[in-house]
């Protein structure tokens, strides 16, 4: 199964989700933290305020780590 992803760069806008899956698991192993606002970013479509908001941390803590994950995502994924 493939869906359109809009907040990572993907290869004609299609990305596997076993292998997205895989990569998520492996950053959260890594960086929970992390992981957790990749997943409430990619899959729950949420801003980066509602995410700072959820999790209750600054924004700026939201952005270094969605640029984080996000730099793990698309090396994990060969994007």
């Amino acid at each position: 199964t493939r869906v359109e992803l809009e907040h990572i760069p993907v290869h004609q806008g299609l990305v596997d989700l076993i292998a997205l899956d895989r990569a998520l698991e492996a950053l959260d192993a890594d960086r929970p933290a992390c992981a957790k606002v990749v997943a409430l970013r990619v899959l729950g479509g949420m801003t980066v305020a509602e995410i700072a908001e959820w999790l209750e941390v600054s924004p700026s803590t939201v952005k270094r780590e969605w640029r984080i994950g996000r730099a793990f995502l698309v090396s994990e994924l060969a994007l």
